[in-house]
């Protein structure tokens, strides 16, 4: 192997590659572990048993997201699927800072791993601390956010990538291929049911709530909101009636987003904010 071709991370397991990413800045060799990582992950789906277990994937796209390093197309790809496979094990912590990750590195995941990644917090989310609540809530809005603004520009749809897709386009930005500018049924239900249960956790945590963590909540909260409404005005005007059923239906579960008890808890996180911002 040529001196160029040399990758140092080529025979570490995902323990020891997490751990040295902690000290890596160069942007070479973020790629060169970022190669790794796919070997390893590609590995592990063939029973290699030093492959990543939840905690490594969490920890290595926030090791990324740190240092402000959009991984590849294919490395998202691989990273999704391995995660998609072990999202049980995800604690809440790994589940909060994955999506954070995102949010930070603006990248829109996957759709089948926000589904899963909503369903598990959804059973998790008792187990949140008021970081993890507050993290979720304004990680989801950054990445719903982008496609309000997509919907917003009225930019054409850009679907999930295709092995092909990335065949031909190797070199596109990641956020390209995961952009996404509109909800269909069953991402939006799992949406609605996030923010509702995510709105009882922090009901009752609120006032243990830091400076940051009530305006990111407030913030996130309101701008999801927001993003449900248009996407649901979005979804009536394709079906061109008003008196539609579904959209009614649709409709009512989001108008219970920010119902009084929403208002009761947004009046709670703006009063706890104002009280601890100096």
């Amino acid at each position: 192997m040529s001196k160029s071709n040399f990758n140092p991370y080529a025979k570490m397991g995902s323990i020891k590659l997490c751990q040295t990413l902690k000290n890596i800045t160069d942007v070479n060799n973020l790629k060169l572990a970022q190669d790794r990582a796919r070997e390893i992950m590609w590995d592990q789906a063939d029973g290699y048993k030093y492959g990543f277990n939840a905690c490594g994937l969490s920890t290595i796209i926030t090791i990324f997201s740190k240092r402000v390093f959009k991984p590849s197309v294919e490395f998202l790809e691989d990273w999704f699927y391995t995660a998609i496979r072990c999202i049980e094990e995800f604690i809440p912590q790994e589940l909060a800072n994955s999506i954070y990750a995102f949010g930070t590195l603006n990248i829109h995941p996957s759709k089948k791993f926000l589904e899963v990644w909503q369903r598990e917090a959804v059973k998790q989310i008792g187990n949140f601390n008021n970081q993890n609540l507050a993290n979720s809530i304004y990680a989801l809005s950054k990445l719903y956010s982008n496609d309000l603004n997509n919907m917003d520009d009225n930019k054409q749809e850009v679907n999930e990538p295709s092995v092909n897709l990335v065949d031909e386009h190797s070199n596109a930005s990641a956020s390209e291929f995961y952009r996404t500018n509109s909800l269909d049924n069953s991402s939006r239900t799992l949406l609605i049911e996030f923010l509702e249960v995510w709105k009882i956790a922090t009901t009752n945590k609120m006032n243990d709530f830091n400076a940051q963590e009530s305006v990111n909540s407030l913030s996130g909260f309101c701008k999801l909101d927001t993003y449900l409404n248009k996407s649901l005005a979005k979804l009536a005007d394709a079906q061109g009636v008003e008196g539609d059923a579904s959209s009614q239906a649709a409709a009512h579960s989001s108008s219970s987003v920010c119902g009084d008890s929403s208002t009761a808890s947004l009046s709670q996180l703006t009063s706890i904010r104002d009280k601890v911002i100096i």
